[in-house]
């Protein structure tokens, strides 16, 4: 399990590299800026929900349409980890589990600002964001009666027994508002999952979550 974080890990982080990259490539083109934050992210339906932590980093270039209306396409990297133990028949049977996902987020969001003083505004924005997860997976082990001691792996995107059998690619809407003073801003929103990202037939599944950060213009 431990080694199975560590290559989790190397991809997110070499992913965030790469996005970093990428854009500042373009830099000279449009506006860059760079975002960190966290969602709590709500996979599944309203009577089976699993909740994730996230936590993202990306890059964004700021493109201006007219005047104080921009559009900005980015790219970044997003992980989510969830982890939980309990036990039943009065501890005679225990388990625990460990699951982590990695992700690609691109947003094309429209955004308008106001400007409120010389240093202070307020932005609205609006759009599509396209995630492809990389991989997922809940890696499981229990107890009972201290005897027997079964674990294993239920992959998000397989088809075989436990597995989910979820789709890697997803499309949400988002939308939210920015505090900006300076180049510093501060900004909250929520992602509004548009597919069903459920293979199977009988089960709908959608994403869905608010999210908050802080970032820079560059």
């Amino acid at each position: 399990m431990f080694n199975q974080k560590q290559k989790v890990m190397k991809k997110f982080f070499a992913f965030a590299i790469f996005a970093a990259a990428l854009l500042l490539a373009g830099k000279s083109n449009a506006q860059l800026g760079i975002h960190v934050g966290y969602s709590p992210e709500t996979w599944g339906t309203a009577d089976d929900p699993t909740e994730l932590n996230s936590f993202f980093v990306g890059v964004e270039d700021n493109f201006t349409l007219s005047g104080d209306l921009k559009l900005a396409i980015g790219v970044g990297a997003r992980y989510g980890t969830k982890s939980g133990n309990g036990n039943i028949f009065g501890g005679v049977v225990n388990g625990e589990y460990a699951t982590t996902l990695v992700g690609i987020d691109v947003p094309v969001l429209f955004n308008y600002t106001l400007h409120l003083s010389k240093d202070l505004s307020l932005s609205v924005f609006v759009g599509p964001k396209v995630t492809y997860t990389l991989s997922g997976n809940t890696h499981w082990k229990s107890s009972i009666a201290g005897i027997l001691n079964p674990e294993g792996d239920i992959d998000w995107f397989g088809t075989t027994g436990l597995d989910r059998n979820y789709k890697q690619l997803n499309v949400s809407g988002t939308a939210g508002v920015s505090i900006n003073y300076h180049q510093y801003r501060l900004f909250g929103g929520y992602n509004y999952g548009l597919l069903d990202i459920d293979n199977n037939d009988n089960t709908k599944t959608t994403v869905n979550g608010l999210y908050f950060g802080v970032g820079m213009l560059l």
